[in-house]
């Protein structure tokens, strides 16, 4: 890697903080500060779509487990970064094969609000039998709190009546991801998986050797 490209990787981490905070939110950037260099910057918004473009698609190529890793990569790529809390909601068939990831609201940092109606109504809009409750934590922590429980517990009551089953509720953040489900706090089954992941491992890795190939390709322009 030349001086140049030395210098342009030192400049986004110093903007970005990490490369996973890079990797997740260039591609959100519709314009960037002057003093980076174009190429580089267009050739990691193409690489992280296409990081992004590969969990997914693998995450759909069976069923959606809420312990397994390829979910936990998934989320754990898209909304451990943020800054803003995100509640989404994966919508399930018979097989548990993933039907849709839609984001159903976005707060502040701390606070969100979630209309259970418009779940509902989704899910029988695409023919969902089975959700998955996902939402970050921007501060970091993973534990879920008594809001995150109470309202949780208030989905799963309402989506009884029509057959909805809630999977699990998964919450994202920089420190890993926790299950309520493994924490003992979705009562209908019980699992013997861990309540936290090691995707901030598993990711990190990969991201990072998808970053020094960038930034050598950039040095060598």
């Amino acid at each position: 890697m030349n001086k140049e490209a030395e210098a342009e990787a030192d400049r986004l981490l110093a903007k970005f903080g990490t490369i996973r905070c890079l990797f997740q939110q260039i591609g959100e950037q519709k314009t960037f500060p002057e003093g980076h260099a174009s190429k580089a910057v267009d050739y990691l918004k193409v690489i992280a779509a296409s990081f992004n473009y590969a969990l997914e698609q693998e995450l759909v190529s069976g069923p959606v487990l809420s312990a397994s890793t390829t979910l936990r990569n998934y989320l754990f790529h898209s909304l451990s970064s943020s800054k803003k809390e995100m509640f989404r909601v994966l919508f399930l068939n018979t097989n548990n094969r993933l039907i849709e990831d839609r984001l159903m609201g976005i707060g502040t940092v701390n606070r969100i609000q979630i209309h259970v109606r418009e779940i509902i109504r989704d899910a029988l809009e695409l023919n969902a039998t089975a959700l998955i409750l996902v939402h970050n934590h921007p501060c970091g922590d993973s534990n879920p709190s008594a809001s995150d429980i109470a309202l949780t517990t208030k989905i799963i009551d309402l989506c009884r009546p029509f057959e909805l089953e809630v999977i699990d509720h998964l919450i994202v953040a920089k420190s890993g991801i926790a299950s309520l489900r493994s924490l003992g706090l979705i009562d209908e089954k019980e699992t013997s998986h861990s309540s936290k992941s090691n995707a901030s491992t598993t990711i990190g890795s990969l991201i990072e050797s998808c970053l020094k190939s960038v930034f050598k390709s950039f040095g060598n322009l």
